[in-house]
């Protein structure tokens, strides 16, 4: 017994010697695996901003195609609107000199009392004809208003609609990278941006992400601008421009090694941007920082 024990014994080291082998015929340690998952994690972040910038500028790309269709739309109409009211009027008129073309003449009755009495009932067709054009004018104008009242009505509940689509679709990106967003963008002491010229401009953005979670957290600034688009929206948008710019020029986060100190002062041109007092300073420091950025590339 005690000689079938020993060779028991001895077989746990050679199992375990086997096991030792099985690495070298190719199946990589666990401390490689280990480092292979950091680095595939890291991959997909700069390949993710691109996707969100290619559908960026694919939404961009249909919003404009879609604002051309519905200016054509609407030239269209306004010149079908001018024929028509054309139209009106050459009717109007024709029926009107119609009229005009048979009135009495008192040489024409052999009393002046049949002339009066045919006179008076010709001054009523007239008068009858005149307010029949002028029915036929301003009931087309109406229906012209009625329907441009519609018309934009429908036209602001499909662009809520599309507003709506577009924050639920960045929904899931955006309380990935800032967990409280919704509750920062759904305050309900905020007034709501839906339909607004800055919800417009915001959308348009490269980094609307960052735009509505900043103003969220700024409510004055929020407001300030959601006022200002009703009463100047050139200047939001100038606005929301500086916004955008300072986000997109800020650094992004990466599983990349970090990069070498940037001795160009990127601050600097994040200062120039926000110190720009006309559109033409703006574009000039927003050309040079981007030139900047492309010679480190």
């Amino acid at each position: 017994m005690a000689d079938q024990t020993a060779p028991g014994a001895e077989q746990p080291p050679e199992q375990s010697a086997t096991e030792g082998q099985t690495p070298d015929a190719g199946t990589p340690p666990e401390g490689e695996e280990g480092q292979a998952q950091p680095a595939g994690e890291g991959q997909p972040k700069p390949e993710e901003g691109e996707r969100r910038q290619q559908s960026s500028r694919i939404q961009q790309r249909i919003d404009q195609l879609t604002r051309e269709r519905h200016e054509a739309e609407r030239r269209a109409e306004m010149a079908w609107v001018q024929l028509e009211q054309q139209r009106i009027e050459r009717e109007s008129v024709a029926s009107i000199q119609q009229v005009d073309s048979q009135e009495p003449r008192l040489d024409q009755f052999q009393s002046l009392e049949d002339f009066q009495r045919t006179h008076a009932r010709w001054a009523s067709n007239r008068a009858m004809a005149m307010f029949r054009a002028e029915q036929q004018r301003v009931g087309f104008e109406n229906a012209q208003r009625e329907q441009a009242a519609v018309r934009e009505q429908q036209a602001a509940m499909g662009q809520i609609s599309h507003e709506r689509q577009f924050v639920a679709e960045r929904i899931p990106e955006a309380v990935k990278k800032y967990p409280d967003f919704e509750k920062v963008v759904n305050n309900p002491s905020l007034p709501v941006a839906l339909g607004t010229p800055l919800m417009d401009a915001v959308m348009r953005s490269d980094n609307p992400i960052d735009i509505a979670y900043a103003l969220g957290k700024n409510p004055e600034q929020y407001v300030r601008l959601l006022q200002m688009g009703n009463a100047n929206p050139a200047v939001m948008m100038w606005e929301v421009a500086k916004l955008d710019a300072k986000f997109s020029t800020a650094p992004k986060t990466s599983a990349a090694p970090p990069p070498p100190p940037d001795l160009g002062g990127r601050s600097t041109a994040l200062d120039a941007l926000a110190g720009a007092k006309t559109d033409e300073d703006w574009i000039k420091a927003r050309e040079a920082d981007l030139r900047k950025r492309k010679v480190r590339i």
